[in-house]
């Protein structure tokens, strides 16, 4: 089967779609923008067509408008990461392996490489499968890793986290969110399949809180495939869960 040369995947969550906004080169660590703030990427996230009104634009509607308000949404009303963060006032700082924080091993699985390709998407590393049958869009393991910049709840961010994900259009999600552990943390998975456009992809993703003394950390490890190399990506991953240490 040929794919279009590099079919854009999803950037899931608020980590993600923070980090594939900013993008750049720069050495260190890096300002995630606020959620609130937050645009939808190009080829990261389908447009949402706005509904039209019979209205005119200067008398006002007496129906309840379903357009976004620029007011923070409570945290007990947020249903993802970014409802949370901005309600809350949190931020993120991306971190790279030569910043300071956790040291995050994981392991190369065999017929895995590392790759500077995605830099943008995962300031951490990447790793994709080296005998791809489209190479230009290889099967990947993106791995994000921010500090938390405020007064976070690890509870509430693994309870939250699926919920981008889960809540993208064309999205159909395997099952809810389920609790995991990476390297003795607490952790949350989703996984499903992604299709928009006549192109599908197979998408994972693991969510990490590492807490350290009066920081928090968050690790999310984004895998993307092509259906049909899938089994590739369910190895590789297996691989990641069993041997990834994490030291504080």
């Amino acid at each position: 089967m040929h794919h279009p040369a590099r079919f854009a995947a999803p950037a899931v969550l608020v980590l993600a779609l923070g980090i594939a906004a900013c993008g750049g080169d720069d050495p260190g660590p890096r300002k995630v923008a606020s959620p609130s703030v937050l645009s939808k990427v190009p080829d990261a996230t389908p447009d949402v067509e706005e509904t039209p009104t019979d209205q005119p634009s200067d008398q006002p509607s007496d129906q309840p408008s379903d357009q976004p308000s620029d007011q923070p949404t409570d945290e007990g009303d947020a249903t993802t990461l970014v409802d949370y963060f901005a309600a809350e006032g949190i931020g993120q700082t991306a971190l790279g392996p030569d910043d300071d924080g956790p040291v995050i091993d994981l392991p190369q699985p065999e017929g895995w490489s590392p790759s500077d390709d995605y830099s943008a998407e995962a300031p951490y590393g990447a790793l994709v499968y080296d005998a791809a049958t489209e190479p230009t869009d290889p099967p990947r393991v993106l791995a994000l890793l921010v500090r938390i910049e405020g007064e976070a709840d690890p509870g509430k961010i693994l309870e939250l986290a699926p919920g981008e994900l889960e809540q993208l259009e064309h999205f159909t999600p395997n099952g809810p969110g389920t609790p995991s552990t990476l390297g003795a943390y607490d952790a949350v998975q989703v996984s499903g399949s992604y299709s928009n456009g006549g192109h599908e992809l197979v998408i994972a993703q693991k969510t990490v809180v590492i807490p350290d003394g009066d920081d928090l950390y968050v690790l999310q490890l984004n895998a993307y495939a092509f259906p049909e190399e899938a089994d590739q990506l369910a190895v590789a991953l297996r691989a990641i869960d069993a041997s990834t240490t994490i030291q504080v």
